[in-house]
C-alpha cells in the first residue's frame, strides 16, 4: 500500500511506492530505501507527491539518532526525485546528496525537456498519438485534429500526467555528481562492477541500462541489493534504455545471489522484496520473459522481408496474447497502467537489435539486417 513502511532488516526500511491504476489519474511512485549504519543514514531516492514525502520523512525520523545523512539518487526520472527537498528538511550534522552527472542536464521545472527528447526520437518511427492500445486509442483520435491546427496534443497529455508527481522540489543546489569522486572496480565475489564506496556501508554501482544515468546500490553488511529500475520488465521502455546493459546488470546480480552475497533483493517498482530462492527466480524470470518477448517480435518481423511498421508488428503481438502468458503480462504493464507504450518498447528493441529502417519519419519500415 502506498506509503506503508516495511522493516526489511535491522535499521533498514522500505517505504512502499505505488503502481498506478491509470497513469492519467495518478502517478507511479518508486519505493524508497532507508538504511542506518552507526551514525550514518542513507536514503535511496525520495519518490513523488506531498503525501509520500511525509511518509519518507516519518521513516527517516524513526531511525534517529544519526549525525550524517546521505541522499543517493538512482536516476533522474519524475517518480524518483521530486521529493529531494527532504535533504534540506532533515536535521543532521553533515548532509550529502549524490546523483549521476548525466542527470544534471535533464532538469527543467516540469521534466518536459526530457520527455520531449524521448518522444521526438520515437516519432521518427511511429506517430506517438498512435501509441495507446484500444480503447484508449479512440480517446486520442480527436487529438490528431489538434495537431493539424498547430497544437502539440501529446505534450499537453504528458504535462497533465506529470503534474500528478509534483510538487517538484528537486534540490538541485545540493546535488553532487557521483563522478566528482574517483570510481573504482568493486568486486563482490565473482561479480565485478565499477562504482563508489561510501564508508563500506553502501556501494553505488554503475548500471546505465534503464537510463543513461542509472545507478544501483549494494549494502554489503546486510547483503542487500537494490536494483532501482534495472529490473523493470520493459527493458527498452525509453529510447536511451539498453537491453544489453540491463542484461549485464541482471546477470551479475544472479551471480551475486549464487555466490551467497545477496540475502535481500528489491527494486523501485516491485512493491515487495525477495529473499533466498525467490530472488533468483524473480531475476531469471525477467531475463526469460524478455528473451521470449524479443524473440517473438523478431520472428514476426522475419515474416516481412520487405519490412513492417511498428503498428503491424504490434498488432501481431496482441493477436498472440491468449496463447502467450508473457505477452499477456507485457500488455498489462503498458499505458495507461504505466507510462510507456508497448509500441515504443518494440521500436527500441528492434533498433538495438540492429534492424534496418527505411521510409519517411513516422512511417518507417523495419527489416531484419
Amino acid at each position: 500500500m502506498l506509503g506503508e513502511i516495511h522493516q526489511i532488516a535491522d535499521g533498514t526500511l522500505m517505504v512502499e511506492g505505488q503502481v498506478p491504476r491509470n497513469i492519467l489519474s495518478e502517478p507511479d511512485i518508486c519505493n524508497v530505501l532507508i538504511h542506518k549504519r552507526g551514525e550514518n543514514l542513507y536514503c535511496v531516492d525520495t519518490g513523488a507527491t506531498m503525501y509520500f514525502r511525509g511518509k519518507v520523512m516519518e521513516a527517516i525520523q524513526s531511525l534517529r539518532p544519526f549525525k550524517f545523512f546521505v541522499l543517493l539518487n538512482s536516476h533522474a526520472h519524475p517518480d524518483h526525485i521530486p521529493n529531494n527537498i527532504i535533504i534540506q528538511k532533515v536535521e543532521a550534522d553533515v548532509k550529502k546528496h549524490y546523483i549521476s552527472c548525466q542527470a544534471l542536464d535533464r532538469f527543467d521545472p516540469d521534466f518536459m525537456k526530457l520527455f520531449r527528447k524521448y518522444y521526438s526520437e520515437v516519432e521518427k518511427y511511429y506517430p506517438m498519438l498512435d501509441g495507446p492500445k484500444p480503447p484508449y486509442n479512440l480517446l486520442f483520435k480527436p487529438l490528431k485534429l489538434a495537431r493539424k491546427i498547430g497544437l502539440n496534443p501529446f505534450e499537453m497529455i504528458v504535462k497533465r500526467s506529470l503534474k500528478k508527481f509534483g510538487p517538484y522540489d528537486l534540490s538541485r543546489e545540493t546535488m553532487t555528481p557521483y563522478e566528482d569522486n574517483p570510481s573504482k572496480v568493486i568486486k563482490i565475489g565473482e561479480a565485478e562492477w565499477r562504482g563508489w564506496d561510501f564508508d563500506g556501508d553502501v556501494y553505488a554501482l554503475e548500471a546505465r541500462g534503464h537510463s543513461a544515468d542509472e545507478i544501483v546500490f549494494y549494502f554489503p553488511r546486510i547483503k542487500l541489493l537494490m536494483l532501482a529500475d534495472e529490473s523493470v520488465k520493459y527493458f527498452n521502455c525509453w529510447p536511451e534504455s539498453s537491453a544489453k546493459r540491463i542484461r549485464h546488470v541482471v546477470q551479475r546480480s544472479i551471480q551475486m545471489i549464487l555466490n551467497g552475497h545477496v540475502d535481500i533483493l528489491l527494486d523501485s517498482h516491485t512493491h515487495e522484496y525477495f529473499t533466498g530462492k525467490a530472488a533468483m527466480q524473480y531475476l531469471k524470470k525477467i531475463l526469460d520473459d524478455y528473451d521470449s518477448f524479443s524473440n517473438t517480435v523478431v520472428k514476426i518481423l522475419g515474416k516481412y522481408p520487405k519490412g513492417a511498421t511498428v503498428k503491424t508488428i504490434y498488432n501481431e503481438v496482441v493477436a498472440l496474447e491468449k496463447e502467450s502468458p508473457v505477452i499477456k503480462e507485457f500488455l498489462s504493464y503498458e499505458f495507461p497502467n504505466m507510462p510507456p507504450f508497448l509500441k515504443t518498447t518494440i521500436t527500441c528493441l528492434l533498433l538495438e537489435a540492429g534492424c534496418l529502417t527505411e521510409g519517411p519519419d513516422g512511417k518507417k519500415l523495419f527489416r531484419l539486417a
